[in-house]
């Protein structure tokens, strides 16, 4: 016997998406580009940042080093030729910046001239003096220098010192050196021995300039001359004394220029130096050099005046 089943057919029925879970996709789609677009700026910002405003420093720095040995060689021209009267040198005072991103680093120019106080000096003395008088010939002057710091932030912060025609360049505590020194050499005419040194004066108003671009630093040529004692049985003495806030590069720069010179004049001088390295002293060194048993001695005497900016005298 057949037997009918009777039931309801079974619908199914496909369930479409509702209209906030459309909204739901797009918010999460949209959280997931920020959050790749937050990740790559992040990668930017810690890895590309830096290695550009490095690069942007490092130009600067090297762009300044170049300034002042354009600035010296200019004074030491004019010094060697009594001219021109004056000579124009740009210096750059900022580095590129990345727009929106990081400012440029500013580097800051200080002419500090010549005064009683101000703790840097250079002396020089010969006996007998020039044109063989009996009496010892001396010079002492304090000297201006040009100070310009550059306070790098993804670089080395650098210092770069003008000093009595010797540039010098420091780089935090212990590490000095004169980039390009003045004139220092040791000349030898049979078993005598002479010695050339430079001593050159830079004078002016106190000028600080920063900011953005180049700013202009003139050397006005003032005067030179020179002055030489000599003495032939070999009896000369000299001595020559910078007070400095740098005296272990004016040391390393004199013994390693000594070190070249003929093997027979190192009994001829002797250099005080401070003990140790560590950093600059809080107050100036006097960092002396004493010569004996010369032949000759020639000193070169100058005054050179800068001006730093226009207008600014």
């Amino acid at each position: 016997m057949r037997v009918a089943s009777t039931g309801r057919r079974r619908l199914c029925y496909r369930r479409g998406f509702r209209r906030d879970s459309r909204g739901v996709v797009s918010v999460v789609g949209t959280l997931l580009a920020l959050l790749v677009f937050f990740a790559l700026f992040g990668v930017f910002l810690t890895q590309y940042v830096p290695l550009w405003m490095s690069e942007n420093e490092q130009t600067l720095t090297t762009q300044v080093e170049t300034a002042l040995a354009n600035l010296k060689g200019g004074i030491d021209g004019q010094v060697a030729s009594q001219g021109p009267a004056v000579i124009a040198t740009p210096f750059p005072i900022s580095s590129q910046s990345i727009p929106l991103i990081a400012q440029p680093t500013a580097a800051a120019i200080t002419f500090v001239p010549p005064s009683p106080g101000g703790g840097t000096y250079s002396n020089v003395s010969m006996k007998p003096g020039p044109g063989g008088s009996t009496g010892a010939f001396f010079e002492n002057q304090t000297v201006g220098t040009v100070q310009i710091k550059i306070p790098s932030r993804y670089y080395s912060p650098e210092t770069f010192l003008l000093e009595n025609d010797a540039i010098i360049q420091s780089q935090g505590n212990g590490q000095q050196v004169v980039e390009f020194p003045p004139t220092l050499s040791v000349n030898q005419t049979g078993s005598g021995y002479g010695v050339t040194a430079s001593l050159i004066q830079v004078t002016g108003i106190s000028t600080q300039a920063t900011g953005v671009g180049t700013q202009e630093i003139f050397s006005h040529f003032v005067y030179s001359d020179a002055f030489t004692s000599t003495s032939a049985a070999g009896t000369l003495t000299a001595k020559f004394i910078e007070a400095t806030f740098y005296p272990c590069a004016w040391s390393s720069f004199v013994t390693s220029t000594f070190a070249q010179a003929p093997s027979g004049f190192s009994s001829h001088y002797t250099i005080t130096a401070p003990g140790s390295c560590s950093g600059p002293p809080a107050t100036s060194y006097p960092f002396k050099v004493a010569f004996t048993g010369l032949t000759s001695f020639t000193l070169i005497w100058a005054e050179v005046h800068l001006v730093i900016g226009v207008g600014t005298e």
